[in-house]
């Protein structure tokens, strides 16, 4: 039992690992883009906790917060 305790800890170390890399939040005030291999998968709007595929999916943030205005001409600020 003593000899196996390295293997069972290095086991359940890779374990937790890999879990923490497939799991990521999305704040109030996010949008968060999965992207596989280069390409957009999924949009996520909504907070919360999701999943991923670790080495394959890597999530990017964009706040929701920034306004932005198309206005054919310029408005002249005092």
């Amino acid at each position: 039992m003593r000899e196996r305790l390295p293997l069972f800890a290095g086991i359940c170390l890779f374990v937790f690992a890999i879990l923490s890399m497939s799991l990521f939040t999305v704040d109030q005030r996010q949008h968060a883009l999965v992207f596989q291999l280069g390409e957009v998968k999924e949009v996520i709007s909504e907070p919360g906790l999701n999943a991923k595929l670790p080495f394959i999916q890597n999530v990017r943030y964009f706040d929701k917060r920034i306004l932005t205005m198309d206005t054919p001409e310029p408005e002249r600020f005092i």
